[in-house]
């Protein structure tokens, strides 16, 4: 058995979202295809990748659903909104994790940090390419007439789509910010959000002219306005406040270039925003709000569910909801009382990895823990998920799968929240939970460990006061606590 771990500090908050995924990319490597990861030396030879990872778009057309799982687009069948079932994915080809998904018949676009990519998804089971155009940081896709409005850092692009088989880039125009956050188009105006520098202002830029964008107008409504919406005469933003709380703003466009507010909804930190009818869906911080906009100048909350909802798509009857560890079916037939139905587990970052024969156990954060096939090292397999724990608002690093270890047919996952949890995994596609050990105590797991009968969590209560919890795993049923060791 193997075992190796990540570095992770324990107060870490909760995962990154999009735009603190895109910071952390200033630095890394240069932007280039999965081959620019080979490493070759004396010691290692790059193999392979499981390509799994936060999820961060969604788009839905009639009963199909199609997410993004790190590199991946997955299509599932909801049919059975509370059965949805995977038929056929399409791996981009690069390390970076898609971003937006934008639909148009048959089509799908994609951005995905390399490129904006076409595909046909006319046969959801069998995914095909298309084309696709290298960009740099292509994080946001807006689509009106022949032309892909893409946002990426720095830079808003036009392609010209009339022909799929060979898109090519028609202008572009640097903007003020490195970090986007969305992208809204009312012609001839696209809005663009964006989180750095600090505050930052939505731009307007008159896009008539493909080939030659100009600036209009900005107009500072929040601290960083994370998500953005239009329809017809109104423009909906949300995030932190500048100098004021977190907030849902609606303003007027009866003059495009020069939004007038027309009111405040305070409380609601969006990273997400859908518009249907009447309804504005709102994802913000664990929830999904339902806000009447009728009257848009009273809104009002009419119903929430919790759920992630860093991407929210919408058709008659059901949202599909992308969440960071997974995306969501949610029922909206009753907006008083929204439910989820379902979800479709994805990844988040590797914090820990145990191997035993050909199997990967992948400690993923809220994620909980993946199994994966390794028998084929160039392409690693997922076999099951172990959905650990929920995210909670209020203790936003409880429940992570943050350690893992294996021993004979059990896995031993360490919870962030200092409890301990135990599976029989001697059917790896149907993982089986045997017991779990009370949390007797506050504070954050950073490590396990285990001999023969006795398992060790180290957690941590503040920067020098640390605790090592002793349990005896004799019995995996039933996991007791015999001792503490403070350090």
């Amino acid at each position: 058995m193997v075992h190796a771990q990540t570095s992770f500090s324990p107060l870490d908050e909760r995962p990154l979202k999009r735009y603190e995924y895109f910071r952390k990319l200033e630095g890394r490597r240069p932007r280039g295809k999965l081959t620019d990861l080979s490493i070759s030396d004396s010691v290692f030879t790059f193999v392979g990748r499981w390509p799994y990872g936060p999820c961060y778009a969604v788009a839905v057309r009639g009963n199909t659903g199609f997410i993004a799982n790190g590199a991946l687009i997955q299509a599932y069948d909801l049919t059975n909104p509370v059965a949805p079932q995977l038929v056929g994915e399409y791996l981009t080809g690069t390390p970076d994790y898609v971003t937006d998904i934008q639909l148009r018949e048959n089509l799908a676009f994609v951005c995905n940090g390399d490129s904006l990519i076409i595909l046909d998804v006319s046969v959801p089971a069998h995914i095909a390419k298309v084309s696709a155009m290298d960009l740099f940081g292509p994080t946001y896709v807006q689509l009106l007439g022949s032309f892909a409005y893409v946002l990426g850092s720095t830079t808003l692009r036009v392609v010209d789509i009339s022909d799929i088989h060979a898109p090519f880039l028609r202008g572009r125009l640097f903007n003020t910010f490195d970090v986007p956050t969305g992208i809204a188009l009312k012609w001839p105006y696209a809005y663009l959000t964006g989180a750095r520098p600090l505050p930052t202002a939505i731009e307007i830029i008159n896009v008539a002219n493909p080939d030659s964008l100009y600036w209009v107008n900005n107009f500072r409504a929040l601290l960083i306005p994370q998500s953005i919406a239009v329809r017809d005469t109104l423009l909906l933003t949300s995030g932190p406040g500048f100098n004021e709380p977190d907030a849902l703003k609606i303003y007027s466009l009866a003059d495009p270039t020069t939004p007038s507010l027309m009111a405040t909804l305070s409380g609601l930190n969006g990273f997400s925003i859908a518009l249907q009818d009447s309804l504005a869906y709102v994802g913000a911080d664990s929830n999904m709000y339902l806000i009447n906009i009728a009257n848009p100048r009273l809104p009002s909350e009419i119903g929430r569910v919790l759920v992630l909802a860093d991407d929210i798509q919408l058709n008659a009857d059901r949202s599909l909801v992308a969440g960071v560890n997974r995306a969501s079916v949610v029922d909206v037939t009753q907006p008083d009382s929204v439910r989820v139905g379902s979800f479709m587990p994805t990844s988040e970052n590797a914090l820990a990895v145990a191997v035993q024969d050909t199997v990967a156990y992948v400690a993923s954060g809220y994620a909980g823990l993946w199994l994966v096939s390794v028998a084929n090292p160039q392409q690693p397999r997922s076999l099951s998920n172990i959905t650990s724990g929920n995210y909670k608002e209020s203790e936003p690093n409880a429940n992570w799968a943050i350690d893992v270890l294996t021993s004979g047919t059990f896995a031993y996952i360490a919870n962030h929240d200092g409890e301990l949890i135990i599976y029989d995994v001697q059917d790896s596609q149907a993982p089986r939970l045997l017991g779990r050990s009370l949390r007797n105590t506050s504070g954050q797991t950073t490590k396990l460990a285990k001999s023969n009968t006795l398992a060790f969590l180290n957690v941590i209560h503040g920067v020098s006061d640390t605790m090592v919890r002793i349990i005896d795993v004799t019995e995996p049923l039933h996991p007791i606590q015999v001792g503490a060791v403070r350090g």
